[in-house]
């Protein structure tokens, strides 16, 4: 732990600094809500209730479906390993995304976290007690001050190890949006060496056409449960930043999650396939 909060420490200021000083000129970019009510449609469609926000970068418009909860703060759930993975190595909890983490042997819900792990084999399959251990690594009072950092959410980090699960830690999908910018433009307190692993780790589908990078998450501590699906969507052209927020209700609510992001951009016109 000590060895962790000294590299912390030696490099925190410095980061932080350059990040503070670009998010100045971020932050004054005027962007404008353009409301698709037409989009209830594909929720419909899928027998879900929720809502999206996506940032067409080129128009600096925010196209929403749902505003009022788009602007409604819910536990981020597995979408927080993406902050998680990038804190985690910028303090050096790990050295990079390959470095393996021994199984505790305790055995979970889902056979693909009952194994040995890396932070790249961890995050696609969202094991569970990998990025717990991340986070106990990095320490309450560390991860804290990042997510003061990154104004992310409410910022609470009580119970080190469940705060992103809990209920303890809420974000709205504005926020995650908002998050999810920085992160792409590299204006976050990590080396780019961090920032590039991670969005490696995001990719979900590669066409000659476009890139969709994005996380999932399911809370399921609240009635209903939480999903989540949160990313963007690089073309040649453009950078659209997405982030979906559904009632799951049903185990099988899980797929509406991919389903409605990809027809939205097909609605817009974005991609094709």
């Amino acid at each position: 732990m000590l060895a962790y909060s000294s590299i912390m420490r030696k490099t925190f200021g410095f980061i932080v600094l350059g990040f503070m000083l670009t998010s100045l000129f971020s932050c004054s970019v005027v962007r404008r809500d353009k409301l698709h009510p037409e989009w209830k449609a594909q929720f419909d469609s899928l027998g879900v209730h929720g809502g999206i926000v996506i940032f067409d970068e080129g128009k600096r418009t925010m196209h929403v479906y749902n505003p009022g909860r788009i602007d409604s703060a819910f536990l981020p759930a597995s979408t927080f390993k993406i902050p998680n993975s990038l804190i985690s190595l910028q303090v050096g909890a790990v050295a990079d995304t390959s470095e393996v983490v021994p199984w505790d042997s305790v055995d979970r819900v889902f056979k693909a976290w009952n194994r040995d792990h890396n932070m790249a084999s961890a995050l696609p399959v969202s094991a569970l007690w990998f990025y717990q251990e991340m986070a106990r690594r990095v320490g309450a009072e560390t991860m804290r001050s990042y997510l003061d950092t990154l104004r992310y959410g409410n910022r609470d980090t009580t119970d080190i190890d469940m705060f992103w699960l809990n209920n303890t830690l809420k974000i709205t999908p504005r926020e995650q949006i908002t998050f999810l910018e920085k992160v792409y433009h590299e204006r976050v307190p990590f080396e780019k060496r961090h920032i590039d692993a991670v969005k490696k780790m995001l990719i979900l589908k590669k066409t000659d056409s476009y890139t969709l990078m994005g996380k999932t998450g399911w809370g399921d501590i609240v009635e209903p449960n939480i999903g989540w699906l949160v990313g963007w969507l690089e073309t040649k052209e453009n950078v659209y930043h997405y982030a979906l927020n559904i009632d799951i209700v049903d185990s099988k609510d899980r797929y509406a999650r991919r389903k409605i992001v990809d027809n939205v951009f097909k609605e817009m016109g974005v991609i094709s396939e």
